[in-house]
């Protein structure tokens, strides 16, 4: 994956994150967060 699909990956994933939050949905909003944290991780590596 490059830079480039990563951020446009992590942009995605981080309104799908906002949204279930804002639908008090917060195990999906979480569940969101936990691959936004894997994916952060896979580009340091």
């Amino acid at each position: 994956m490059t830079p480039k699909q990563a951020a446009k990956a992590l942009k995605q994933l981080e309104e799908k994150m906002y949204q279930h939050a804002k639908n008090l949905e917060f195990e999906d909003a979480a569940r969101v967060r936990d691959q936004i944290k894997l994916l952060q991780a896979e580009m340091v590596i």
